[in-house]
């Protein structure tokens, strides 16, 4: 029986780490007979394109899961089909639309239909697979990402417009009736945990790069000081530097840093948190 593996995030869970090792071992992948594809091919990629349309509303019914039976049919050419990506889902909570992918119990409804439609028609398995975060450190995260985005709002004023949390926002998806769908949390995230939670060879995986998170940290704390005075942030001649701190963009100069912090009274930054800048 030929399998079809989504992994459907969510955001800030660890996904871009995943995608890029998966991305690297693609040719060690189609040695066992799997086939990956994630974010980055979605625009050149009618599979990933009719996925995303599952959680779209549409005036025909049955439509969209017709449409993805047929392009799943057509692209299924190995034993495997992985795919990665998490904005199938819907986009992330943002300053236009705290909203927590409001389109995902539709998505799970449509999902079970194309499931039971796969198995009876072309003996293909579906398998979805879910990561997880605590729920206050899942939102600091989608802040601190929208902060590279220039989001507009105070730190407090966004993470209290974000109802829920991302437990009770997979519930529909868990309850859909999906006959194989497992969860993993982002805390538990190693190579070999991966490898069992996406069914991939042992030792396939071998290593993430993680970010460093420590760049970005005097940033976050300069930037909510920024909006908590009120600052202009859009006209700052700092704004540029700081953005690339937040973004990772280079390893940043101690000089810059130091400048931010002294201009918004905020403590020195540790010299353990900036490594060695290269020759």
């Amino acid at each position: 029986m030929s399998r079809l593996i989504l992994h459907r995030g969510f955001h800030r869970t660890g996904t871009t780490a995943l995608q890029r090792r998966l991305r690297e071992c693609r040719k060690e992948m189609r040695a066992h007979g799997i086939e990956y594809r994630d974010r980055r091919l979605i625009k050149e990629d009618p599979l990933q394109k009719r996925l995303a349309d599952l959680r779209r509303t549409s005036v025909v019914p049955g439509r969209r899961v017709a449409r993805a039976l047929e392009v799943i049919k057509t692209s299924l050419t190995t034993q495997t089909l992985l795919v990665s990506n998490e904005t199938l889902i819907g986009p992330m909570p943002s300053a236009a639309d705290h909203r927590l992918y409001p389109h995902l119990a539709l998505f799970a409804r449509r999902l079970k239909t194309l499931e039971t439609r796969l198995e009876q028609e072309s003996g293909i398995k579906l398998s979805v697979r879910l990561t997880l975060r605590d729920s206050e450190e899942w939102k600091q995260s989608v802040y601190r990402f929208r902060l590279t985005r220039d989001l507009p709002e105070p730190e407090d004023v966004f993470i209290s417009a974000l109802k829920g949390d991302l437990d009770t926002c997979c519930r529909p998806l868990l309850d859909s009736g999906l006959r194989d769908v497992k969860t993993m949390d982002y805390s538990a995230a190693t190579p070999a945990t991966l490898e069992r939670f996406l069914d991939l060879p042992s030792g396939l995986i071998g290593h993430l790069r993680k970010s460093n998170q420590s760049l970005s940290d005097p940033a976050i704390s300069i930037w909510r000081a920024m909006m908590q005075a009120g600052y202009p942030v859009q006209d700052d001649p700092l704004r540029e530097p700081l953005n690339d701190l937040l973004k990772r963009k280079h390893l940043p100069d101690r000089g810059m840093i130091n400048q931010l912090l002294e201009r918004f009274d905020l403590a020195a930054v540790p010299p353990q948190s900036i490594p060695e800048l290269p020759d």
